[in-house]
């Protein structure tokens, strides 16, 4: 069975492409934007910092349990941008789950994918 595959953008830097508003709560942050690569995390209250390699565990909303290593990139007033390092248990998930989300919302590109496959479209 073939695994999900990895989801790039390519508006502007080609990049993983990222799931936004999720609102997931884990250990003091509200994660709210995720992809193969990279985590935005809101802190839940002023006394939590992310300043160096931390090992985060999460439920996604489809129920998959993650496990990973994040590092800080940059923090602004908006939250934390962190690089996920390492992930210990969920890759997979992560990646089918992220593909299953963005199969839902640009469906239309998936439609075109078909139709060109199966010699259908001009």
């Amino acid at each position: 069975m073939l695994a999900a595959p990895e989801i790039i953008d390519t508006r502007g830097t080609q990049r993983s492409w990222r799931l936004s508003e999720l609102s997931i709560q884990s250990q003091g942050f509200c994660i709210d934007s995720i992809s193969s690569t990279g985590i935005f995390l809101k802190p839940t209250s002023i006394h939590n910092e992310l300043n160096e390699l931390q090992n985060m565990q999460f439920i996604l909303p489809n129920e998959a349990a993650i496990s990973l290593d994040i590092e800080p990139v940059r923090q602004t007033e908006f939250g934390i941008a962190a690089k996920i390092k390492h992930i210990h248990h969920g890759k997979e998930q992560l990646r089918a789950y992220l593909f299953e989300v963005h199969k839902r919302e640009y469906s239309s590109l998936y439609q075109l994918e078909h139709k060109q496959e199966l010699g259908l479209s001009n």
